[in-house]
């Protein structure tokens, strides 16, 4: 594990959510010939022809929901993503910018998904292209929960800016609803 940030300028990523939709699509080795496959939470892969097998950034709202199976993802960085919690924080962490994250919360009026995060934490990095799997914005269930779990979260300002960053930077959504 490493505390500095990944080399991500110019390489091709693969930005992997956790929606449901994703299990019916066949994006698995697509997701895993990218140069570097970033997933969240508790996504751990469970159809590889659908998602893929590759982890290396793991990014996680606190590491207190995914401390039991941090370790199977086998990713080469762990990223805590929310300002919650950092003060007990011990361990081998990346952290997503707190100035970062005001803004965010601030353009979507809503705190903002570990998905939203990486996302703009991937367009500070200037990778060469990023293709985003996985993301319906709750039009299906996260695939490793029995219920729809909206949180704080919205939605729709996150399918907007999701949206806006692919087009203005050119990146790939590929849609699964």
């Amino acid at each position: 594990m490493a505390t500095k940030l990944p080399e991500v300028k110019g390489k091709k990523v693969a930005v992997v959510g956790n929606a449901a939709s994703l299990l019916q699509q066949r994006h698995g080795s697509a997701i895993d010939e990218c140069d570097v496959v970033v997933r969240m939470n508790r996504g751990l892969p469970r159809e590889p022809s659908s998602q893929g097998t590759r982890t290396d950034i793991l990014a996680f709202s606190v590491f207190e929901g995914v401390k039991d199976i941090y370790h199977l993802f086998k990713a080469r960085y762990l990223m805590w993503m929310s300002p919650k919690s950092r003060d007990a924080a011990s361990g081998d962490f990346l952290f997503y910018d707190l100035n970062r994250w005001a803004n965010l919360n601030a353009l979507l009026g809503a705190r903002p998904s570990v998905g939203a995060m990486v996302l703009d934490f991937v367009s500070s990095l200037d990778p060469g292209g990023v293709e985003i799997y996985g993301f319906d914005f709750k039009r299906s269930l996260t695939h490793y929960q029995d219920r729809q779990h909206i949180g704080p979260h919205d939605f729709f300002a996150e399918e907007r800016f999701c949206g806006d960053l692919a087009r203005e930077r050119n990146w790939s959504i590929v849609r699964d609803y």
